[in-house]
């Protein structure tokens, strides 16, 4: 699945805009396939092993003086904390958007790896940039 925001992206984590003219790109959930045979089998056979969520990479902008989103990035980044209220919307006029799946077991969630320092300059527009590891899959809501 590679989903890709458009200018009119959108991401909150709660109630929390992270930032407006947000794009962002989701590598997708994959699932290793583990050997069920001896080595050296000529025929070798395959079970399902455990769903492993990809990466999520978000760049976008905001106002400056309106920095509360880039703070959240930066407390839930310090604190390694589970994310499990993100929506990664498409469109910030539609109502679907992608959020950890949590009726799996146990239930999904994302983590962020890499963001950029929140600026101290309190004037204009900034950008940022944002890697998040899913840990499980992504659910879309309609």
């Amino acid at each position: 699945m590679a989903l890709k925001a458009g200018y009119k992206g959108r991401i909150k984590i709660g109630a929390t805009t992270i930032g407006g003219s947000t794009t962002w790109s989701y590598s997708g959930s994959t699932r290793e396939m583990l050997e069920d045979t001896e080595f050296g089998d000529e025929h070798k056979t395959f079970i399902p092993g455990q769903i492993a969520g990809g990466d999520i990479t978000i760049s976008g902008n905001y106002l400056m003086d309106e920095d509360t989103g880039q703070q959240l990035l930066k407390t839930d980044f310090d604190s390694g904390d589970p994310i499990t209220n993100i929506a990664l919307y498409l469109s910030e006029t539609d109502s679907f958007y992608m959020t950890p799946d949590s009726t799996t077991t146990p239930a999904s969630y994302v983590t962020i790896t890499n963001y950029d320092n929140v600026n101290n300059d309190k004037s204009g527009t900034g950008s940022f940039t944002c890697t998040m590891k899913v840990s499980g899959k992504l659910k879309p809501i309609y």
